[in-house]
């Protein structure tokens, strides 16, 4: 599943993405661009869709404005109500996807509009979620949650330093 809009899942994600702006006026109109967005993603063999950072259960019932982002999820992991469960997150969760030159510009026609101008690193959650990432120490290092903006941009090179030889990600229900 290329698109994230998580029902009951919990969900940790590193995304290389960008940030969308657009304020859609239904859950319909998010489902289509998603689903336009995981077809995109499949003909050119990557992870890549729309990342919904909130839970989509009450849908279309209850319906209001939660942070997308658009991108290549290079990580995920599913988490539980096990508090001590942590998973390992390879350097490679920060390697750069490569997208056609066009691509950004063809999401644009599709009507959507995004924050910044190019793609960077996000943690991300998926369902009603917090996430963080810690270092080989256990110490939190980044965090996030579907409470707060459900995303928080990541600068790798000072994350991989600070985790001090391993990276973790814990996720689970908020």
């Amino acid at each position: 599943m290329a698109s994230r809009l998580n029902e009951m899942e919990n969900e940790g994600m590193i995304v290389y993405g960008r940030p969308v702006t657009s304020e859609f006026q239904s859950t319909q109109e998010i489902s289509e661009l998603a689903h336009k967005l995981t077809a995109r993603g499949k003909r050119l063999g990557l992870d890549l869709g729309l990342i919904y950072c909130g839970t989509t259960i009450n849908w279309p019932d209850e319906f209001e404005f939660t942070p997308i982002l658009i991108g290549v999820v290079t990580f995920s992991r599913y988490g539980d109500d096990d508090y001590k469960h942590f998973d390992d997150v390879p350097a490679s969760a920060f390697e750069r996807p490569t997208l056609p030159k066009k691509f950004w510009a063809e999401v644009e026609e599709l009507g959507v509009e995004f924050d910044g101008e190019a793609p960077e690193f996000f943690l991300a959650v998926g369902g009603w979620t917090w996430t963080a990432l810690h270092g080989a120490d256990g110490e939190r290092l980044e965090g996030v949650s579907a409470e707060d903006e459900g995303y928080i941009a990541l600068d790798p090179p000072a994350l991989l330093e600070s985790a001090g030889g391993g990276l973790k990600i814990q996720s689970s229900y908020c």
